[in-house]
């Protein structure tokens, strides 16, 4: 049974906690729009953590918002873009229970701690040579 979206977060907050604080993240902010979604952010950045129930997986995404784009990538992808990891599919996603939950955000949370020190300086570039999808913000006329 996939885990309800009351454990996912005190779950993720538990994985998260350690990285947050030695990175400086503020959060873990929580949102329930669609699906279960735990912000942890740092200036611009922000890194949204999401529990897709249907799926039984968990997700965590870079997101980069400046006054002119938004950028977002898998944090897999950007991992790969500065090379902190080696091949796709080093993360774990699936959260069918609470033991693969468990697992799968320690996982992502070890690779936060790997990216971020490498994005923070620019995360735009790296963001875009990870394939990034991209909003550009109209301008008020």
């Amino acid at each position: 049974m996939v885990p309800s979206a009351s454990v996912f977060f005190e779950e993720v907050e538990t994985a998260f906690r350690e990285t947050a604080a030695a990175l400086g993240l503020n959060g873990p902010a929580e949102s329930h729009r669609v699906l279960p979604v735990a912000t942890y952010a740092a200036t611009d950045l922000q890194y949204r953590i999401s529990l897709n129930p249907d799926e039984g997986s968990v997700e965590c995404d870079v997101w980069l918002k400046t006054a002119t784009v938004h950028l977002s990538a898998p944090l897999e992808d950007v991992a790969l873009a500065v090379r902190s990891i080696e091949k796709r599919g080093t993360t774990s996603h699936s959260a069918r229970n609470l033991r693969q939950m468990k697992n799968s955000l320690a996982e992502q949370a070890h690779c936060l701690q790997l990216v971020h020190p490498q994005i923070v300086d620019a995360p735009e570039d790296i963001l875009a040579d990870a394939g990034a999808r991209r909003w550009h913000k109209e301008q008020p006329q």
